[in-house]
């Protein structure tokens, strides 16, 4: 926050970027005055106290546009040659001040002083890296080069800027872009691609509330309408700008509106109210003296005066109108006005006055290829010479023109190709690059997946490596005593009773079982594995699963007379896949039917907390070892405890049930604190219902 006394200012910590764009919309974008005082005096404190001295010029950019607004270009310049002080001699900060002294210039109409300054601010801009002020440089330096006639490097720098600002996601700095290659496209005669432009720009300032930038684009939308010979919709694009415009209060944006708006109301067809809206803007403006803005006005009001008869107003007027409009060097005003000014000539019966005031107008609009009020000037001209006997001299100044007409056309037709041709030309590329950008994308994307399934299949080939070592261990035994019982079975089966020969039949079943269970038990780690990328995500009911798993397990229970009790005090829902919690709850029940004593009792409990959902399965077997607690879920872990009746343990158990309980999002721990025997818990992520 700065907080600003009459001669001093206190920092407490100041956040620099927020403390800028302040001063944008209070100067420059909306500002009010109420606050445009002390807006001014914190951009003052600002180029000489913000710590970064890009921020200070930034401050000095807001401070002269501020002034260019109000027309004080002497103090404008001021604030440039105050960047350049700040900037020093670090080329990244001339750069900036050159971009704030270009903008004076432009605006001033300096374009030829113009185009030199803004040059070196791109090139030390590029060398900079600072992709956001080169952005901006070339968005400016396009406009300068087009209203020089430079149309090759003009094309190619509104696509450098387009590109740019697209990639910095600038809003601001796009609707800049927009409206500045919106003009482009106005001075080729191309209304559709400019009205659609001016549009984009007016959306993205409507998106800001920019309303000094949303009441100028307004305002050329409204004049591009009555182009299209659409005067209602012009007359309301140019009362919402006039209305925008009036609330920002700039005096220079208001002047600008109410001048445009006066050739919006002509368009209507009513010459009263047309004189009206002229004389409007000329009383508002006089005061400010914007000469750019109040020369064409005397001209429009004196056009005005012409048709209605009042010659003798009408000449006072153009007169000031020109006079204004040559200081300005704005050729196409003073083309237009001559031109006006002759045919008054002429009405005065004045043709030896008129003639070289049409040859001026003529060549005029000849230069600036305005080619329809050349034809104008022209026929003036053989109507004043045809008035004095001259007409040999009105036929050579016809053929003239169609001579320079046809070469002039013939030459614009040649630019429109030209700029047909690089326009497709960039767009072939651009889709060029973006076709190759997606080919990088799908074959990094193709290559990540490819790495992903050679990392799944070295793993499958370390499980099945690791599954056919267990199984050729494991196995081998099993099978060469099978293999010696059927031979003693073969051997002595004339002299074996009935008796023996069960008691070998169940060895050679419980041999086959456990074989099956070791098996069984590494094809559900392998079918766990793959089936970790499809699992369902569902609703369940963990006591319902409980209960299941008692069923599952009475029978084994039953053969050592132990209990299993199911303790569900209210209904848990959790999330996960029914099939895996029933696989992790066979493992943990099934040790506790084998490590429990008989005539014990097994419990299985379900309960939940604010987020999870939990089940617990306690027995009242010989517990876990401190020692054997720390192998607990590790693979082919031997514990001290064995099995109560002699039952097989191959020690993947644990194991197995907890990488099971991963893939469910879940988590299986031992409970170190049940004492009765062990206790192991699954806790999920619980379901509200």
């Amino acid at each position: 926050m700065v907080v600003l006394g009459d001669t001093d200012a206190t920092v407490d910590p100041i956040d620099s970027a927020a403390f800028i764009a302040l001063l944008k919309k209070e100067l420059l974008h909306s500002p009010s005055p109420a606050t445009l005082d002390d807006a001014r005096a914190r951009a003052l404190w600002g180029t000489s106290s913000l710590p970064n001295p890009s921020d200070r010029i930034a401050c000095c950019q807001i401070l002269a546009q501020a002034d260019i607004q109000a027309g004080r270009f002497a103090e404008a310049h001021g604030y440039a040659r105050l960047a350049y002080h700040i900037a020093g001699s670090k080329p990244a900060l001339v750069a900036e001040a050159d971009y704030v002294h270009g903008i004076v210039l432009n605006r001033e109409r300096r374009l030829v002083e113009a185009l030199p300054v803004l040059e070196s601010g791109l090139r030390k801009a590029d060398d900079a890296g600072n992709v956001t002020l080169k952005a901006k440089i070339a968005t400016l330096l396009a406009g300068v080069n087009d209203e020089l006639g430079n149309a090759e490097a003009t094309e190619e720098l509104y696509f450098q800027a387009l590109v740019l600002r697209e990639q910095l996601g600038d809003p601001h700095g796009l609707a800049v872009t927009y409206y500045n290659y919106a003009e482009l496209c106005v001075r080729r005669d191309d209304i559709g691609q400019a009205l659609e432009y001016f549009m984009r720009s007016l959306e993205l300032e409507q998106q800001l509330d920019d309303r000094s930038g949303m009441a100028q684009t307004a305002c050329q939308i409204a004049m591009l309408m009555v182009k299209q010979e659409n005067p209602e919709a012009a007359l309301a694009m140019s009362h919402t700008a006039l209305g925008t415009a009036r609330s920002v209060g700039i005096p220079a944006l208001v002047a600008y509106c109410l001048a445009n708006h006066a050739t919006v109301v002509g368009a209507q067809g009513n010459p009263a109210e047309h004189r009206r809206a002229v004389e409007e803007a000329i009383a508002y403006t006089q005061p400010f003296g914007f000469s750019q803005i109040i020369g064409p006005l005397y001209g429009n009001l004196g056009e005005l005066l012409l048709a209605e008869g009042d010659l003798v107003r009408a000449e006072a007027y153009l007169q000031r109108g020109l006079s204004i409009i040559r200081e300005e060097g704005y050729r196409f005003g003073e083309g237009t006005l001559l031109l006006t000014l002759g045919r008054l000539k002429r009405q005065q019966g004045s043709n030896d006055e008129a003639e070289p005031i049409l040859r001026e107008a003529a060549r005029l609009l000849h230069d600036v290829k305005a080619h329809g009020l050349e034809l104008d000037a022209l026929l003036e001209l053989a109507r004043t010479a045809a008035a004095t006997g001259a007409t040999r001299e009105s036929s050579e100044w016809m053929i003239s023109w169609a001579s320079a007409y046809r070469e002039e056309h013939d030459a614009a037709v040649k630019r429109k190709l030209d700029h047909v041709q690089r326009r497709l030309e960039r767009e072939r590329r651009a889709k060029e690059d973006e076709i190759n950008r997606l080919k990088y994308v799908e074959l990094s994307s193709a290559m990540e997946q490819l790495r992903t399934v050679n990392i799944e299949l070295k793993e499958l080939a370390a499980e099945k490596d690791e599954f056919m070592a267990i199984a050729a261990h494991d196995l081998r035994n099993p099978l060469s005593d099978m293999r010696l019982m059927l031979q003693s079975i073969m051997s002595d089966m004339d002299g074996m009773d009935k008796a023996d020969l069960m008691s070998s039949c169940r060895d050679l079943l419980l041999t086959t079982s456990r074989m099956i269970s070791t098996v069984h038990t590494f094809l559900e780690i392998s079918r766990n594995d793959r089936r970790s990328k499809d699992l369902n995500d569902e609703i369940v009911d963990l006591g319902l699963l409980l209960q299941r798993a008692r069923e599952r397990h009475r029978t084994r229970a039953d053969a050592k007379s132990i209990s299993i009790i199911v303790h569900v005090p209210v209904p848990v829902w959790a999330a996960g896949d029914a099939s895996i919690i029933d696989a992790v709850l066979d493992n943990l029940v099934s040790n506790a039917v084998k490590f429990s004593p008989p005539a014990s009792c097994i419990t299985l409990r379900a309960d939940a907390d604010d987020h999870t959902a939990r089940f617990s399965v306690m027995d009242e077997g010989p517990g876990i070892s401190s020692t054997d607690e720390t192998l607990l879920f590790t693979k082919y872990t031997r514990l001290s405890a064995q099995p109560t009746a002699g039952e097989e343990s191959l020690g993947l158990g644990l194991y197995l049930a907890k990488r099971m309980a991963e893939r469910i999002n879940g988590r299986l721990v031992f409970d170190r604190a049940y004492t009765a025997g062990s206790c192991f818990i699954l806790e999920l992520p619980l379901i509200k219902q």
